[in-house]
Parts: C-alpha cells; structure tokens; sequence
C-alpha cells in the first residue's frame, strides 16, 4: 500500500522536474526546441503504432487464412 502511495506521489513529481528542465534548457539555447517537438511528436505516433498492432496482427491472420482457404 505505502509502495502505491509512494509511485503515486513520485511520478508527477518527476514528470514536473524533467518538463521544468526541459523548459530551462530550452530557453538557456543548449536544447532546440524543434527537437523536443520532434522527440514529442515521435512518441505519439510510436503510441498509436503499438496499439493499433494487435488490430493489424488480427487482419494479417485473416487474410492469411482466407488465402489459405482459397
């Protein structure tokens, strides 16, 4: 229970830190901005990716099978 209470507290915690250094090192020059928008960018998509993976699986099997049949 302590352990949950703990990660529950602690992720935001560190998503806030790396988002304020982010943002420092953003405005200090030494990280261009369009490469933390590429970085975000990249996630999305690699998300979208993997979700839509099994539904893609599923379609490949069929159409296998279905060529298997004919």
């Amino acid at each position: 229970m302590k352990q949950k209470s703990i990660a529950s507290i602690c992720k935001p915690a560190v998503t806030l830190l790396a988002a304020a250094a982010i943002i420092l090192l953003c405005r200090k020059d030494i990280i261009p901005v369009h490469t933390i928008l590429l970085l975000t960018m990249a996630e999305g998509i690699i998300r979208i990716l993997l979700r839509l993976l099994p539904f893609l699986a599923t379609i490949l099997a069929i159409l296998i099978l279905i060529g298997m049949i004919l």
